[in-house]
């Protein structure tokens, strides 16, 4: 707008004009773009300030409801007002998206008082009626409000005059009644000590009551407050207006005010108080100097009171609050208010009140030596009271402990607060403090419940840890005595390191019912590294540790052992013990013999080591090994039996200790090397060796090579030893332990290489004898193979020759339906039975009979053994095919033990069946007995013939004689049977027979001296046929 007078002369430009016109007459408004550049529309209008054109007169602390319904409308108020009145007017919208402004004129119609929002205060300074403009911010928005106005000096619409500590009730609407604004007012006098307003809100969900507080000179002392503490510096009425902190909420509330009443508190002291209303307040002095350090408590003892502190200055402003617990230091020489209220001001209950001076405290119980323990109790009343203060003296930079324990049981956790000379607070409360102390002289400490609540006796102490009071020296690997004779005592040792020595610290109970030691390992400088009963730790810092003893719970009474020992690079060692030797030791529970043996041994990279250790005296004695490769980092820790592959090179730690740290026992121990054992026999494939353990502990090794997927079954047996027995472990290439302690293994080798089979007994006690056997079942190494229909006899010996287990094998194919049977012939406890194993060696079936189809083709392997693994043998096995059944043949002479003249005629006689019927047969001769059978006696016998009278060779001379028959049937099928036994050829000798009493052939004796020698078992079966030169 450009604004021009009646005579036209350009008189103000701009957007809004506020202007006295000082000629009667028509005046001209131009409206134009400011930059001359845009089109729009607007809005225009004017109005008269001086004498508005349309004005509602609003009285003195009335509330009146206007409107803005437009864009761009205003609404003008007056009031009459006298020259220094102090005035507040205030707008408040109750509805609408309207952001109500006020503008205030004075009566010769000049801006003197916004645009803004909310609220004005002035002093008005010339009488005359004063206009008041509400409109929205932007003159954009609408909504409606409610306006009000109040002289704060000399108030109008005075709710209440508060007498002292009177507590009033009063309300807070959003509309004209009950209003959003409420005056009260009071008298007080010149430097009134501490006066404290408060208004506290008894409904209305989101409402907040604040107050405005005025001076008798209406000047605004405080804004928006829910609680005003003030030292009065005039006589006079106060003028206090309530309303809601966002002048947009309704609500109930409570209002009161009081002059500082007092009781005096002495340093040290603790008061006993009570709050027995809402709103109620109790005030406390004492008199403090300049620089004093204090803690002020609060603590309740009844009731649903939650209370609250706050201290005021000796000039009566309030310095700290409203808390739990004040800790400051007072700046100011004086006497000091301690208020105490309810956090909400509604609850009521019993409270104690107490106040200390942290720095050269008043009432100290005791000031403490080092190590020194003493007794104390907290109350809930009075005597005994909830805080007890005590003192200790340090050096600069010492390290100390300070412990605070429960000695009466219940609830009652007592804490600690540590305060330095200059009466700074350290942190939160503990049981216990570990801190360096950076500062030299008198500490404080102020023990209390941990949440001020519960009563109790406690044990309190401090030590040293940078240097302590009292300490006993150890040296690396010793171990010593001592004693914790009392609740809360505690021992210190002493031992110095290098930087990266890497320890071990133990402590164990000697005697002591419910005695539990417990370790804590401080640094060189004092600090706490860490606590336990047992300790393993590389040392960052070369110096002097300290190892504290104590009770796990400082209660309880006894006597323990403790060592340290370095793992890498150990002081005291027992031994360095060889590969393969047993040596013997044994634990104490003192110290001599220590609870704690350290041996050590070499190991290269990619050992792969087995390393037992074995008790060898009664008891409940149990020893444990720890292993610590030569970093001295632990790599395993168990009983009896450690298995590990050896990542680095050198020289290896083993610690042997009791189980429980608590018995004591003698003990051997051994380590053996499993990847290339230092001795070890090879065995082969099939082959039995027979060998001996001969002592406690002692074991043997043997290798064999297998490929990968090799299966293999690994066997032991004993053959001596009453108590003796004997169990195996397969270790493979690596010397990595595939299966631990058996009498049989059936495995699935996975790698190629050689492999190490252990044989040990199983307590690690007894001795004896033994046969160990190994074969493999998918590809068996030395079969004797066996026909359809053929019945094989042979024994089953307890040492290497006969070896307890034969092998046979057939070749089959899928859907066979196979019959195996084997028995004993000659009785006895022997009883054979077979393992049938598949052509990929997995066990099909066990047992003396076997009927089975089979499900794939191939060669399948049967192992004969003793059922029980125990007894020796002759056994018959036969093999027969169900669907399709094969001849059998069963030689009956010679059948073992003959003895036949070359030259001379002898019926070979046999025994053929078959269902398809037998086409012929076929003899043949061995001289090897049995191995093989290269010459053919006869051969196109018919199916019907069951003997030929055979002429005896005269170029053979032998004593391993033996025959064997083939059949063959119409189908074209095979089926042999030997002899059992070998018989004896001999040449034109002539010989004397000599039988006994029973007719049977005891001796031939040859022309030229040699002689034939026969026994028979007590069945009259012959056994043995002796040659003699």
């Amino acid at each position: 707008m450009e604004l021009y007078n009646p005579g036209g002369a350009l008189l103000q430009s701009g957007g809004q004009i506020d202007r006295t016109l000082t000629v009667a007459g028509s005046y001209t408004i131009l409206v134009r773009d400011s930059s001359n550049s845009h089109a729009g529309s607007f809005a225009l209008s004017w109005r008269r300030v001086s004498a508005p054109c349309s004005a509602t007169p609003i009285g003195c602390g009335q509330v009146l409801s206007g409107s803005v319904s437009a864009a761009d409308e205003i609404d003008f108020y007056t009031f009459t007002a006298a020259a220094n009145d102090v005035v507040t007017v205030r707008v408040r919208k109750t509805s609408g998206t309207l952001n109500a402004v006020l503008e205030l004129y004075n009566p010769g119609g000049s801006l003197v008082g916004g645009p803004t929002t909310h609220q004005i205060d002035m002093t008005l300074t010339v009488a005359g009626t004063y206009k008041v403009l509400v409109r929205d911010s932007g003159n954009v928005n609408t909504g409606n409000y409610v306006v009000y106005w109040e002289k704060v000096k000399g108030p109008c619409n005075v709710v209440a005059d508060l007498a002292c500590d009177q507590v009033v009730s009063g309300s807070i609407g959003t509309e004209a009644d009950p209003p959003p604004w409420r005056v009260y007012t009071f008298t007080g006098a010149v430097n009134d000590v501490v006066t404290v307003i408060r208004s506290r809100k008894t409904s209305g969900e989101s409402f907040f009551p604040m107050m405005d507080l005025y001076d008798p000179n209406g000047t605004m002392l405080v804004h928006g407050s829910s609680q005003i503490n003030r030292t009065l510096t005039v006589a006079g009425s106060y003028t206090i207006l309530v309303r809601d902190d966002f002048n947009t909420y309704a609500g109930s509330y409570t209002l009161s005010w009081h002059k500082v009443g007092t009781a005096p508190i002495a340093c040290g002291q603790v008061l006993s108080g009570s709050i027995g209303a809402a709103d109620e307040i109790d005030f406390y002095t004492f008199t403090a100097a300049a620089n004093d350090v204090v803690t002020v408590r609060v603590r309740t003892t009844s009731g649903t009171l939650n209370p609250r502190l706050e201290l005021y200055n000796p000039a009566g402003s309030r310095i700290w609050g409203p808390v739990g617990q004040i800790d400051m230091t007072l700046s100011a020489a004086g006497t000091y208010k301690v208020l105490v209220r309810d956090s909400g001001n509604m609850n009521t209950g019993d409270y104690l009140v107490y106040w200390e001076k942290v720095k050269g405290p008043c009432n100290v119980m005791a000031n403490l030596a080092c190590e020194q323990v003493v007794s104390g109790s907290i109350g809930t009343g009075l005597d005994p009271p909830p805080w007890r203060v005590y003192t200790f003296t340090v050096a600069a930079n010492d390290v100390v402990t300070v412990r605070v324990r429960n000695t009466s049981g219940g609830s009652f956790s007592p804490v600690m607060e540590l305060y330095y000379p200059s009466g700074t607070w350290l942190g939160w409360p503990y049981s216990q403090i570990d801190i360096t102390l950076t500062a030299a002289g008198s500490y404080t400490i102020l023990v209390r419940d941990s949440l001020n609540s519960h009563a109790g006796s406690f044990a309190l102490s401090w030590r040293r840890t940078s240097t302590p009071c009292n300490a006993t020296p150890i040296a690396c690997g010793q171990a010593l005595s001592g004693s914790i004779g009392a609740a809360d005592e505690v021992d210190f040792y002493t031992f110095s390191a290098s930087a990266n020595d890497v320890v071990t610290l133990r402590a164990r109970k000697t005697s002591g019912g419910s005695f539990f030691p417990r370790m804590e390992l401080y640094g060189p400088t004092g600090s706490l590294i860490v606590s336990d009963y047992q300790i393993d730790r590389t040392l960052t810092a070369a110096g002097t540790y300290k190892v504290l003893v104590r009770d796990f719970e400082n209660v309880n009474t006894g006597d323990y052992a403790v060592y340290w020992e370095k793992v890498k690079e150990p002081c005291n060692v027992v031994m360095d013990v060889p590969c393969d030797q047993v040596v013997s030791g044994s634990i104490g529970t003192g110290a001599d013999p220590p609870p704690w043996r350290v041996y050590r041994f070499t190991g290269a990279v990619n050992d792969a080591v087995t390393i037992r250790v074995r008790h060898t005296s009664e008891g409940s004695f149990r020893p444990v090994i720890e292993l610590y490769d030569p970093n001295g980092t632990v790599l395993n820790n168990w009983y009896s039996q450690i298995n590990q592959t050896l990542t680095v090179a050198g020289s290896y730690t083993i610690l042997v200790r009791d189980d429980y740290n608590a018995y004591a026992g003698s003990y051997t121990l051994s380590w053996r090397r499993t990847s290339t054992p230092c001795n070890s026999t090879p065995i082969a494939c099939d082959q039995a060796l027979s060998g001996s353990i001969s002592g406690a502990d002692e074991i043997d090794f043997y290798t064999f090579t297998a490929a990968a997927n090799d299966v293999v079954t690994v066997r032991v047996r004993k053959t001596s030893g009453e108590a003796f027995f004997p169990l195996v472990q397969l270790y493979d290439p690596n010397g990595t332990l595939l299966t631990l302690g058996q009498i049989q293994i059936d495995r699935t080798l996975t790698a190629a290489g050689t492999y190490k089979v252990l044989v040990r007994d199983f307590g690690n006690v007894n001795t004896g004898d033994y046969v160990l056997y190994w074969q493999r079942l998918n590809a068996p190494c030395n079969v004797v193979a066996i026909s359809c229909g053929q019945q094989i006899k042979s024994s089953i010996g307890t040492e290497v020759n006969p070896p307890p287990w034969r092998l046979f094998s057939f070749t089959a194919s899928a859907n066979d339906n196979i019959s195996l049977r084997v028995n004993n012939p000659s009785g006895g406890s022997f009883s054979p039975t077979m393992e049938f194993y598949n052509p990929s060696g997995a066990l099909l079936q066990s047992g003396s009979q076997i009927d089975r189809i089979l499900t794939v083709v191939g060669s399948y392997t049967i192992l004969v053994r003793d059922g029980s693994n125990a007894y020796a043998g002759d056994f018959a096995i036969k093999f027969q095919k169900n669907n399709n059944s094969c001849p059998e043949v069963t030689v009956t002479s010679p059948n073992g033990g003959e003895v036949l003249d070359g030259g001379s005629n002898f019926t070979i006689t046999w025994t053929s069946t078959d269902l398809q019927g037998i086409s012929s047969h076929e003899i043949r001769l061995s001289i090897d007995s049995g191995q093989t059978f290269p010459t053919v006696i006869t051969t196109g016998l018919s199916g019907t013939t069951q003997s030929f009278n055979w002429t005896v060779p005269t170029s053979i001379i032998t004593s391993k004689g033996r025959v064997r028959v083939i059949v063959t049937d119409t189908s074209g099928m095979s089926t042999p049977d030997d002899s059992d036994a070998d018989f004896v050829i001999f040449q034109g000798v002539q010989r004397t027979y000599i039988y006994d009493e029973l007719g049977r052939l005891i001796q031939t004796i040859f022309e030229d001296g040699s002689n034939v020698n026969y026994t028979y078992d007590a069945a009259g079966n012959r056994i043995t046929l002796t040659n003699e030169e």
